[in-house]
């Protein structure tokens, strides 16, 4: 491995104090001979037999059992597969990214005793579970081109409710402007007056140990050439070069402060799940024009914001991971559009509200799939579990519009 020779090259460096593996890992499947056998292996670990998987997918709708695992496709855009199998698709995916970041992680800690860590990119858009990616780095880090600095806000509340024994890092930002990345993608975003000084100080006042510009110096060929920088490529600085100097006397000024004064804990919490993202963007708009990321942004994440409340963002995977100990100081929890939630996690949470007295708002739009992406079978839309426990009865279940739009009634009649 690549990273493995890298390591064995500089780790006894003393100015290495961290590694970064790879780069912004983005749920990008293959769909080659090699990718396809692992899946179908995977899917037969996980089922045991094609009988049990037709019967958990409900299979035989839309005549779509298979007779053998070796029947199974990868599913692709063009062909309306079953939900269940993007489902299955997606984690399998997801394993793999982790297994793959895995392999560069034991590489380098053969050889090195400093931190690793990953650059997550575009949280609130990306298909990469960072729960599951993240679980074993050892600090958190991310990346972002984003001039307005209130959509940068999760980003840091989740990078910061991993709980690692470091803080994060902001890896990537611009130093001025963004952009050039390819042919057709000459998309420039400028940091206009104190946007990159706020977007700095955000990262740091909540929770955040550095931040890293891309670039240092200017591309001089290839990708990227236009893409901003600190110094160009032909050595004079560049725009924001005050900004950025001003930056570093405030940091220098405000350390020992920062240092002596972490982030206070929050007591609320709101979940975001990247399955739920995955799945309802692509496979299941259950609300006409629902889009994930941005309606739990605007009306469910943002309104929290506004109340000036603190709060941290967390993952169903870490949650899981870390159990009772990692929720147990919140009084509310929020868990919207989270259309499947584990029996693990259903059963977290139940302890959570029992023992703590804490405030569970749950939903819109969560609960209702279960582990295969299909509805319940048993009598309650939420499951036998939650239903119960709460105390309700879903009676029906109708599909509504994310936007509300004026109507006209034929006739004039009253609507």
């Amino acid at each position: 491995l690549v990273a493995g020779r890298l390591a064995a090259a500089v780790a006894d460096k003393p100015n290495v104090i961290a590694w970064q593996i790879d780069n912004e890992f983005g749920f990008t499947p293959d769909y080659g001979s090699a990718s396809l056998t692992a899946f179908r292996t995977w899917l037969a670990n996980r089922y045991g037999s094609i009988e049990a998987l037709n019967e958990r997918f409900g299979a035989v709708l839309w005549s779509q059992t298979y007779s053998s695992f070796e029947q199974i496709p990868a599913p692709t855009r063009h062909v309306q597969h079953n939900p269940s199998l993007w489902a299955a698709w997606y984690r399998f995916w997801n394993e793999q990214i982790a297994s793959f970041a895995g392999l560069q992680l034991a590489a380098i800690r053969a050889r090195s005793q400093v931190p690793v860590t990953h650059d997550g990119h575009g949280v609130l858009h990306q298909f990469v579970n960072y729960g599951r990616l993240f679980a074993d780095l050892d600090f958190a880090a991310v990346n972002h081109y984003n001039p307005w600095p209130r959509s940068t806000l999760p980003l840091y509340d989740q990078m910061r409710s991993f709980h690692k024994p470091y803080p994060h890092w902001l890896f990537e930002t611009a130093p001025n402007f963004a952009g050039g990345w390819g042919p057709g993608e000459m998309i420039f975003v400028y940091q206009g007056e104190n946007s990159l000084r706020a977007a700095v100080w955000i990262n740091v006042a909540l929770g955040g140990q550095g931040t890293l510009f891309w670039l240092w110096r200017q591309h001089p060929a290839a990708h990227e050439m236009p893409h901003g920088s600190v110094v160009s490529s032909w050595g004079k600085v560049s725009a924001n070069f005050d900004d950025l100097r001003s930056l570093g006397e405030e940091m220098a000024e405000s350390s020992d402060f920062l240092a002596r004064s972490p982030v206070a804990r929050a007591e609320v919490a709101i979940f975001w799940d990247h399955e739920a993202l995955a799945m309802l963007n692509s496979v299941e708009k259950y609300a006409n024009g629902i889009d994930y990321g941005s309606d739990w942004f605007k009306r469910f994440y943002v309104p929290i914001v506004e109340a000036g409340l603190h709060r941290d963002v967390l993952n169903p995977v870490t949650v899981e991971r870390l159990g009772l100990s990692l929720i147990a100081h919140y009084k509310v929890l929020l868990v919207p559009l989270l259309p499947y939630i584990s029996s693990a996690l259903r059963a977290l949470l139940k302890t959570w509200v029992e023992h703590t007295g804490g405030t569970l708002l749950l939903g819109p739009m969560s609960g209702y799939r279960t582990a295969d992406w299909t509805s319940f079978r048993d009598g309650h839309a939420l499951g036998r579990d939650l239903e119960p426990w709460m105390d309700i009865v879903v009676e029906s279940r109708i599909p509504v519009g994310a936007e509300l739009y004026d109507y006209e009634s034929p006739l004039g009649l009253e609507v």
